[in-house]
Parts: C-alpha cells; sequence; structure tokens
C-alpha cells in the first residue's frame, strides 16, 4: 500500500491530524523491505532482486512499502518519515526522490511513498532518470533501479559508500575510502596517481561531464580532466559537505561555515553578507539561480548579483537541496523535513508535529496521549492524532503524562506545571514548586505524585497539589507504585526513594555495576521492582535484594512493562529492547533517533516517542 501525503502550509503543521489506518496494516513486523523482494549474489553489475511494480505504482516505479522500520515499528509522525534526510534530487520530468536514515522516498506528483528495497543501510543517491537510479550505502552496497527490477551489487573492502554522482548510465562514480568508477559493465578503483595522499579521507563527489569531475578531501580538492588527476590545497580544515555545479567554470562547494566557488581558474570564498550561517548542501541550476541550505532551517539563494535568506518556516537543519527551476526547488533535512520551494510559497510536504514529544500514556488503544516541548499535547483516538488545546504557556515543555481513565489525565512539566485533563478540557495547575517536574503517577483521583529536579516532590490530594519533602536534593526522574502506600521514586546518583503510605525513605541501593551514576526510570509489577540504569543496564529490587541484569552501554530514557516477562527500554540513537523473559533484546534500525518514553496497551500495540515528533507504532 502507498502512505500519501499532501502538501500543508508552513504555519497549519501543528495543527494536524494523521490518518493511521494504512499504517497499522504494516502487520508489526513487516518492515520497511517486504519479504517478496530478493537480492541478488553479487556480480560485477549485480543480480536481478525481483520487485515488479506492484499495487498502484505507475509503470516503471519501484515497488513500495509502509512507513515502517525494520524493527516492525511504523511512522505515525510526522509523516512521511521522522528519519533524517540527507539528499534530494529529481529523477526525470515528474518523480523527486530523497534518501536518509536507511530509508528511500519517491515522490511522482501524487504524493510520497516509502520504497520496498532489497537491502538496508542507505545513505546517498543519484540518479539520470526515474528509471536510472543508483543506491549506496553501508557494507560497500551499490543497488540499481532499472525501470523493472532493483540488482544488487557491492564493491569489496569497502565498509561504507557514502556518496555517488554520474555523468550518464555508463559513467557512475561513488566514494568509500577510494574512489570507483561504474562503465556500464563493472565497478573498478579510480588510480588517483601522484594527486592522492596515502591516508587521505574523501567525501563528496561531482562533474559536469565525465571529463570534468571533483573529488573532496580534507582540505583539498582533487580535479580528473579526462587524462589524470591533479590536487588543489584549500584550508586544512575544510571538511566538505556538498558539491554541485553547472559546468567547468561554475563549480560550487561546501564547508562548515563556507561557500567556495570555482570560476574555471581558482577556488574562492564567497561572502553572502549573511551572518551566522552554517551551510550543508548546495545546489546550482545555473549562475545566477544558486540555492544553499543549512542549519536552523535556513535557505539562501543567490540571483547572480546578490544574496538573499528565504524563509523556510523550520528551524530544523536542513541537509540537502535540488531543483529544477527557481520556482520548483526541494530541501530535506532533519526528521524528515521536506519543503517545496515554489517561486513566493514555501510548502511543508511533512506532516504533524515536530517537537519533541517526552512523555506517552494511554487508557486503551484507542485512547493514548503524548506530551512535550512548547506545551504539546496530542492524543490518539484509534483512527487519528490530533493537537489538544491546553491552557499551558507554549514556553513550558510538558515532560510525562500519566491517567487513570479517559477522563482523569496528568501531565506535568516546566516550573512546577501540572495540567489536569477532565475529559472535556485541560485545566492548569501549580504543584508549589518552581523546579521542572519530570515524572508523575497516581493510584486514584485524590492520590497523584510528581517528582521532579533538585529533589522536588508535589502531591495530589483531590482537591489542590501541595509540595513534600522528599529528603534528597538530587534529580528524581521516575516514579511508579503499585499502591498508594508501595510508591517508588528513582533518580540523580542512583537515589531511591520508597514511600509506605506515611513517609518517605530512602532505600540503600546494592549495585553490581559500580560506573552505574542515574537511575532514569522506575517501573514494577507486584513486588518486583526495575530501575533503569543511564548507561542501560537494569537493576531489580524483588523486596528483599538487588540483582542486576547487564546490557551493553546506551544513553537509556525510559522503561515501561506490562509484567515481568514483556518490558520495554527506548533511549538515545534509536534505542528499543525488549525482554520478553528470555532476556534483553535490541531492535536495531539504524535510527539516530532519541526516543523519550514508551507505553503499550493490554491489545498489544507499543508505542515510542521521541526527539523532533517521533511517534512510531508497533502493532501486535
Amino acid at each position: 500500500m502507498i502512505v500519501n501525503t499532501s502538501e500543508t502550509r508552513v504555519g497549519k503543521i501543528l495543527g494536524f491530524s494523521l490518518v493511521l489506518a494504512a499504517l497499522v496494516s504494516c502487520g508489526g513486523r513487516s518492515g520497511r523491505h517486504g519479504a517478496g523482494v530478493t537480492a541478488g549474489s553479487g556480480g560485477s553489475a549485480g543480480t536481478g532482486a525481483t520487485g515488479g511494480n506492484g499495487g498502484d505504482d505507475m509503470p516503471g516505479a519501484p515497488p513500495t512499502t509502509d512507513f515502517c522500520e525494520d524493527n516492525g515499528f511504523c511512522w505515525a509522525n510526522p509523516l512521511p518519515t521522522g528519519e533524517h534526510l540527507h539528499s534530494v534530487r529529481g529523477c526525470g520530468p515528474t518523480a523527486v526522490w530523497a534518501v536518509g536514515g536507511g530509508i528511500a522516498l519517491r515522490n511522482d506528483g501524487a504524493g510520497w511513498a516509502a520504497l520496498e528495497l532489497p537491502s538496508e543501510g542507505i545513505y546517498d543517491f543519484w540518479c539520470d532518470a526515474d528509471d536510472d537510479v543508483w543506491l549506496v550505502g553501508s557494507e560497500g552496497m551499490v543497488l540499481h533501479w532499472n525501470g523493472t527490477d532493483w540488482t544488487t551489487d557491492s564493491i569489496p573492502d569497502e565498509p561504507a559508500v557514502e556518496n555517488v554522482w554520474g555523468s550518464g548510465p555508463d559513467d557512475v562514480w561513488a566514494v568509500g575510502r577510494a574512489l570507483y568508477r561504474y562503465d556500464g559493465a563493472s565497478w573498478t578503483k579510480v588510480d588517483l596517481g601522484s594527486a592522492a595522499w596515502p591516508t587521505e579521507v574523501y567525501g563528496r563527489v561531482w562533474g559536469s561531464g565525465p571529463n570534468d569531475v571533483w573529488l573532496t578531501s580534507i582540505g583539498r580538492m582533487l580535479h580528473f580532466d579526462g587524462v589524470s588527476w591533479s590536487a588543489t590545497e584549500l584550508m586544512s580544515n575544510y571538511t566538505f559537505t556538498d558539491l554541485s555545479g553547472t559546468g567547468p567554470d561554475d563549480v560550487w562547494a561546501i564547508a562548515p561555515f563556507t561557500i567556495l566557488h570555482f570560476d574555471g581558474t581558482a577556488w574562492s570564498p564567497v561572502s553572502t553578507g549573511i551572518s551566522n550561517f552554517r551551510p550543508h548542501g548546495v545546489w546550482s541550476i545555473g549562475v545566477d539561480d544558486v540555492w544553499v541550505v543549512g542549519e536552523d532551517g535556513r535557505v539562501l539563494h543567490f540571483d547572480g548579483a546578490a544574496w538573499a535568506e528565504v524563509q523556510s518556516g523550520t528551524a530544523r537543519i536542513l541537509n540537502g537541496v535540488w531543483g529544477r527551476a527557481a520556482d520548483d526547488v526541494w530541501a530535506v533535512g532533519m526528521a524528515g523535513t521536506i519543503l517545496h520551494l515554489t517561486g513566493d510559497d514555501v510548502a511543508s510536504d511533512t506532516e504533524g508535529t515536530t517537537e519533541t514529544l517526552r512523555g506517552i500514556w494511554g487508557s486503551a488503544a484507542d485512547d493514548v496521549w503524548a506530551v512535550g516541548d512548547h506545551a504539546t499535547i496530542v492524543r490518539y483516538d484509534g483512527a487519528t492524532w490530533s493537537s489538544i488545546e491546553s491552557e499551558v504557556s507554549d514556553v513550558y515543555a510538558l515532560r510525562d503524562v500519566y491517567g487513570l481513565a479517559p477522563d482523569d489525565v496528568w501531565a506535568v512539566g516546566d516550573v512546577g506545571t501540572a495540567a489536569h485533563w477532565d475529559g472535556t478540557l485541560w485545566s492548569v495547575h501549580f504543584a508549589g514548586t518552581d523546579e521542572s517536574l519530570e515524572a508523575v503517577w497516581a493510584s486514584g483521583p485524590d492520590d497523584a505524585w510528581a517528582v521532579g529536579l533538585s529533589g522536588s516532590m508535589a502531591h495530589w490530594d483531590g482537591s489542590a497539589w501541595s509540595p513534600v519533602a522528599s529528603g534528597t536534593p538530587e534529580h528524581l526522574y521516575g516514579i511508579w507504585g503499585s499502591a498508594p502506600d508501595d510508591v517508588w521514586a528513582a533518580g540523580f546518583r542512583t537515589t531511591v526513594l520508597h514511600f509506605d503510605g506515611s513517609i518517605w525513605s530512602e532505600v540503600a541501593v546494592s549495585l553490581p555495576d559500580p560506573s552505574e551514576d542515574r537511575f532514569m526510570d522506575v517501573w514494577g509489577s507486584g513486588e518486583d521492582v526495575w530501575f533503569l540504569g543511564g548507561s542501560g543496564g537494569v537493576h531489580h529490587f524483588d523486596g528483599g535484594s538487588w540483582l542486576w541484569e547487564p546490557a551493553e552501554d546506551s544513553y537509556t530514557s525510559s522503561l515501561w512493562g506490562r509484567g515481568a516477562n514483556d518490558r520495554w527500554i527506548v533511549g538515545s540513537y534509536g534505542l528499543i529492547r525488549h525482554d520478553d523473559g528470555s532476556g534483553w533484546e535490541t531492535f536495531d534500525d539504524g535510527s539516530l533517533t532519541t526516543y523519550n518514553d514508551v507505553w503499550g496497551s493490554e491489545q498489544g500495540e507499543v508505542w515510542v516517542v521521541g526527539e523532533y515528533g517521533a511517534i512510531q507504532l508497533l502493532s501486535p
């Protein structure tokens, strides 16, 4: 099935409604790459990876799949993806492709679709037409779409191929630890001659034709004139991120805080007159039509006489840019950002909030809440996610959410903010502290607890919040209880507190891992309580002794479960782990997204939320 997104105007992104019926059809575990695609067995030009054109795809278009990761989690927000996108390019008169985070997207004019690929770990792509597309990536991988099938190849002894460009179907160049060239039949390593240094690191390749090719290195630019290679020494600290041009005397290069131009004779830095701009990508349509994108969502345009800044409507880092004309320019970047610049207008093809989400909880599979930065509150009703208004100041972040019923939900956050949903609206309360509240838990309508920074703690008695002395100055990051007289809190310096219904007291912790310096969360089932270590380990208290469940080093954020044999951990760099009773298994999809919280329904769904509005669903 193709999941399409329609253009939404920048500035309306925060008011959104995302249809998830198609996402649920992922089946929970089909992944980004369908089982119907079988990779070839190698060979110089690759062996056919049968894909066909299936479904409603246009003739010659690659097969598509749901917007799901290889681990079975499907993107619910933002759409079409929350993965970081690195490059974008038009492939033919109408199709536009974008690549990043191991995912490849294609827009045929009707909307974006995720492509079903025979391999994972995609880094970059280049295309001559919609039926001549090259993708490169990890472990020397090279994929080619010929309009009918994917072919799979690899460049031996290359841990990663990170950049690719071509002048035509029989002249394609790829960059790994060395430079390689495809002549229509096979890939060969390029001999750079005396221009190369023995330990040189290469970055980007681009040219105006087979006899005019540029290759970047750190602080150097190498050039091929059709006969031999030569090198130009630039500044030693230049690490180039992009190359583009229109001909031998019009080449542009991007380095940190620097734009360089080659006029056919020499490379020289370009002064835009615009301060504090850190560029990432460049595309030259003509000598009087050059586009540069970079950090903070900034876009610069050169009309041949002067540079001007174009308001993009986003603050996300933009990594890549490409255009057919001045009124048809595409830019992509972090958190799945896709922008289309059409003259005087900028449209976003990214649907849904891109605010960082920090907490998630639900009363059922069709009643799920997520909260985050700038007072963001979104709700899932079983079919769509919708933004919900509240009176919480949008300068505050909401950091956790917990409830007892569809009409009894608490969210807590910055400066002692506590907000309550009664089934109709969110009301704002003050918890009696100026500290940030990091976590909330409740046992009933008249018994809720919140904990936060500097040992802050507050209690709700059914009518008002009151500050409570926790007895510790340490930051508290998590709270959970099995009953009103059995509540646990955990935080910095492996602080553990317990409430017996009368007083809070500190619990002595015996840690098998002496390197552990903090607990990020706490969750339990009956008498068993688990504390999530900041470096990945889980510490289990069974009521009498401490046990350690070791895990590989990682930055963790949250722990949740349905029982002792169904527990989940999320964290930085796409970390998702699950323990079904036989040990912790890592769900590795190559994502760099930081996940902040996890929750699941009794019906079997598992939701994770994180930075840049990330919401992903694993269906049962």
